[in-house]
């Protein structure tokens, strides 16, 4: 998945880009990133996120909060059509009894079914369908 760079910064002397999704993408061996401007000059444009791409959460994400439970019967309307978790915000999917199937616009595409304790990491922007 394509990600903007926010940020920058050095770890065990190597440069990382901190992109918006919350990972951190490894660019020591980028000629650019080796000077200020280089690495200013990339702000706001977008990479590859390998780890958005493996649907894992960043090591930096907080909790902020929770829809609450629902079932089959109780499952809000927006919840039934193609719908996003919105920019800067990872969503989780969990199930707690019974199964869920979980799908995703991505490259080739996410099709799972989820059971009675398993979830699901959702990465920011990403279309996907649950039933």
């Amino acid at each position: 998945m394509r990600r903007r760079i926010d940020g920058f910064h050095h770890e065990e002397g190597a440069w990382f880009a901190e992109l918006g999704c919350g990972h951190d993408r490894p660019v020591a061996d980028e000629d650019w990133a080796r000077s200020q401007d280089g690495r200013d000059g990339r702000i706001g444009e977008e990479c590859e996120c390998e780890a958005c791409d493996r649907f894992e959460l960043p090591a930096r994400v907080l909790r902020s909060g929770a829809t609450k439970e629902w079932s089959d019967a109780s499952m809000p309307e927006a919840l039934r059509r193609s719908h996003r978790v919105r920019e800067g915000t990872w969503g989780r999917l969990v199930v707690r009894d019974g199964r869920i199937r979980f799908a995703a616009a991505t490259s080739p595409p996410t099709d799972v079914v989820l059971e009675a304790g398993q979830s699901q990491p959702i990465p920011p922007g990403l279309a996907h369908d649950v039933h």
